[in-house]
């Protein structure tokens, strides 16, 4: 398998049926030349355009929501000793919570 795919650079045949759009979207992201892939947010432009094609116009439950990470929360909760402030040097909960935010923003910029 990893001969033929990895190195012979062997795919499956996308069915003719599908959208043009989308096995343009698959048939790129399979390219050897890294400059041919499609970037994430284009490949998401095309499948959201897609399911709402699909759904005739209704694109309800589609707009992207960035979701925090519990894990984050809950750590901070654990590593506090009163269960608020904590790491983030005291106050209330919505000032770590904005704190926390903070951090994860400047991380995602730092490695963006």
């Amino acid at each position: 398998h990893s001969e033929m795919v990895v190195h012979g650079g062997v795919r499956p045949s996308v069915p003719s049926a599908w959208p043009a759009d989308l096995r343009t979207l698959i048939s790129t992201s399979w390219s050897d030349d890294l400059r041919e892939r499609p970037a994430m947010g284009g490949a998401y432009l095309i499948l959201r355009s897609l399911i709402v094609d699909m759904r005739r116009g209704d694109d309800t439950g589609l707009e992207h929501v960035r979701r925090r990470s519990t894990y984050v929360l809950q750590k901070h909760k654990m590593g506090s000793s009163s269960g608020r402030g904590g790491a983030a040097g005291g106050g209330n909960q919505s000032d770590v919570l904005k704190k926390l935010h903070e951090q994860i923003s400047a991380r995602q910029l730092q490695e963006g």
